[in-house]
């Protein structure tokens, strides 16, 4: 093998690993005695609910400590949760995936109906099928939701690996 080949085969391998040498923290969401419903780890899309306040809070998960969680740049502490929520983004893509496909079929519809002059812009089926999608595409993304609220029992537990 020559050298140049072989430099660039272990800078790749560097390249490789280096990716995942991260810190393993994870954050288990579970009722005590079960076994966890949800693991969370570092880097990993979260939403938080805070005790009163209206509105949830969506960011990257950060840093997990004793009692508490980093989330973007701010602290939060477990006492101060309200609840938790997560996304399937397989199942999410694929909801969003439905309903622009919906959006998408109406518009084609239209669009060729203008073009040929044709009376009505969308007929009963074109609309069932275009409304259907975009339904189920909205329905298919709610399923994607999990949320965890404390009150309900749900505890944090942290593992971490680096230990």
């Amino acid at each position: 093998m020559k050298i140049f080949e072989m430099k660039t085969l272990i800078m790749l391998a560097f390249i490789f690993y280096s990716g995942l040498a991260f810190s393993q923290q994870y954050l288990y969401i579970k009722k005590p005695g079960e076994i966890p419903k949800e693991r969370i780890g570092l880097n990993e899309r979260i939403h938080i609910k805070i005790k009163n306040h209206d509105e949830w809070i969506s960011g990257i998960l950060k840093e997990i400590k004793g009692n508490s969680i980093k989330v973007n740049d701010r602290l939060f502490y477990f006492s101060n949760l309200e609840g938790i929520r997560t996304y399937n983004s397989f199942v999410k893509t694929l909801g969003t995936g439905l309903w622009a496909g919906g959006a998408l079929f109406s518009s084609i519809a239209i669009v060729n109906n203008l073009i040929n002059d044709e009376r009505p812009l969308l007929t009963n089926g074109q609309i069932v099928w275009g409304a259907g999608f975009g339904a189920l595409g909205v329905i298919v993304s709610r399923l994607s939701r999990k949320t965890y609220w404390l009150d309900k029992g749900y505890k944090f537990e942290i593992i971490d690996l680096d230990e």
